[in-house]
């Protein structure tokens, strides 16, 4: 019995780690995938309007994060190496954050983000069904939601380089 039950745990265990690692991407199944992409107004940390529709023609990446989300703030300076790398491409990076927002602008700031950061209510989460962080969602140039990656920044990246790719064609 009591093998059992460490084989059990082991069993488990293993499941978890490999659904952690595998970073779960969503697919078709998800309900946004294919859909246009829920319109927004808000305003930069610098104080400018930012506008879903500003990014009609451009590749998009909305990043979700929150201050409290160590993989959120951790994952930056990668986010910051995509907005550099495939800016000449068409990518353009938001990061979204709705909580406290003066350590978010201190983060920001510390941490030197070269793309646009805003402030926003919960009512992005909703009309996003962002109910974890960080939240990746990847945004085609007609506006339409095209890829979903909840914390696996890896699977954007291969996402984005498919997509572009696939232009050069």
């Amino acid at each position: 019995m009591k093998y059992f039950f460490i084989n059990y745990v082991a069993a488990f265990l293993i499941a978890i780690i490999s659904f952690a690692k595998s970073g779960y991407k969503s697919g078709h199944e998800e309900p946004l995938i294919g859909t246009d992409a829920p319109p927004f107004t808000y305003h930069s940390y610098e104080g400018k309007e930012v506008t879903l529709n500003q990014y009609k023609g451009k590749l998009l990446l909305l990043d979700f994060w929150e201050t409290w989300c160590g993989k959120c703030v951790s994952s930056f300076q990668d986010i910051n190496k995509l907005a550099k790398e495939y800016k000449n491409r068409g990518l353009e990076v938001i990061g979204i954050t709705t909580e406290n927002r003066t350590k978010a602008n201190r983060l920001i700031k510390s941490n030197k983000l070269v793309y646009t950061n805003i402030f926003a209510d919960t009512k992005v989460l909703k009309n996003y069904q962002v109910s974890s962080r960080p939240t990746y969602i990847l945004i085609n140039e007609e506006g339409e939601i095209i890829f979903i990656s909840y914390g696996n920044l890896k699977m954007v990246e291969n996402e984005l380089k498919r997509i572009l790719n696939k232009k050069i064609k």
